[in-house]
Formats: structure tokens, C-alpha cells, sequence
């Protein structure tokens, strides 16, 4: 039977090469991303007055409640919107910041902003005055950016009294009319 030759691995060298770009200069990649999204960025100072109705649930008593807000109102310079909110008070917490998220839509498109409130103890009740920020934008909106202050007013409809027994997990426990001011600042 005839001895097989056993191959051998060996490096060779290559030679050298240059990449050839488009550009004149050569950016990191990551400046270059942000240099895109700073340009397409435009800061706007939000004020708004928005109106509607809100329902609070339970869905678990240690997390504190859930409050929904469904409205309208005219938004400086976005024009007529409807707002969609979602908030969350706090539970069984030491400390924390009751807040949520808020969206306003118009025939253009919507924008997104994160509200948070102060520092409270938990099961506090839900604050009246929030920061917010924009986190997000579709449309025309799409690169909306806008920091600001919101305050919020609810009117109950059904008024509790504070000693009244915890509501079982996933129950309607208030719903009544709100009042937004949204009081924005330009970055």
C-alpha cells in the first residue's frame, strides 16, 4: 500500500490593501451617526391644554394603580391632538417616581413623551406636577424633540373616602375628567 503524504499547514503573507472610500476625510462611523440624528433633531417648545376623561384600575394591590387618560385639546404649534396617556402611581415602595407615558397624535403624526414625577412614598398619591421628555415621534413628528413640565388636575366622579377597603385586583376603582397644561421649553 502506497505512504500517503501528509499536508502541511503554512501562513503566507498577502499583501497589502487600501479600502477605497467615497468621501474625501474619513469619520468614525459613530460621530457620523450622530452628527445625522443632531441634524435631523428640531427642538420645539410643546404648550398644550388638553381635556378628557380618565379611569384608574387595580391589576396588583403592591403596584399601586393605573390611571387611563383618553382627551383632546390644541397643542402649540402642532395644532388640534388627541392624547392618549398611561400613568402609574406607586405601590409598596420605599421611594420612587410615579410617572408614565403620553401620546399625542395629530393629522401629521405623534408624538411620545415620558412623563416622571417627584420623588414620593409609596402607595402616594398620584402627583400633579411631572417633567417630561420626548421619546419618540412618527410622521412629520417623527424628529420632534421637546422637554418640559406637565401638570395634571383629575376630577373624580365617583369620590372615595380614604379609609375605604383596598378594591380586589383588576377593578375599576375611580374614573372622572382631567385637565392637562403641558408647558414646554425649547433644549
Amino acid at each position: 500500500m502506497p505512504r500517503r503524504k501528509l499536508a502541511k499547514p503554512q501562513v503566507e503573507s498577502l499583501e497589502s490593501m487600501t479600502l477605497m472610500s467615497a468621501t474625501a476625510g474619513t469619520l468614525p462611523i459613530g460621530s457620523a451617526l450622530v452628527h445625522i440624528a443632531a441634524k435631523e433633531a428640531r427642538p420645539v417648545a410643546v404648550h398644550a391644554m388638553l381635556h378628557g376623561t380618565y379611569t384608574r384600575h387595580v391589576f396588583l394591590a403592591d403596584a399601586g394603580t393605573t390611571f387611563d387618560l383618553s382627551g383632546a385639546g390644541r397643542v402649540s404649534p402642532l395644532g388640534r391632538a388627541t392624547v392618549r396617556a398611561t400613568l402609574h402611581n406607586l405601590g409598596f415602595i420605599a421611594t420612587g417616581h410615579a410617572g408614565g407615558t403620553l401620546t399625542l397624535s395629530t393629522a401629521q403624526g405623534s408624538v411620545t413623551l415620558n412623563l416622571t414625577g417627584p420623588l414620593q412614598d409609596g402607595f402616594s398619591p398620584l402627583p400633579t406636577a411631572y417633567d417630561y421628555t420626548t421619546v419618540g415621534g412618527t410622521g412629520r413628528l417623527a424628529h420632534v424633540t421637546s422637554t418640559g413640565t406637565a401638570t395634571l388636575t383629575l376630577v373624580s366622579s365617583h369620590p372615595t373616602t380614604s379609609n375605604a377597603p383596598v378594591p380586589p385586583e383588576g377593578l375599576l376603582i375611580d374614573q372622572g375628567q382631567f385637565t392637562l397644561v403641558l408647558s414646554g421649553r425649547k433644549r
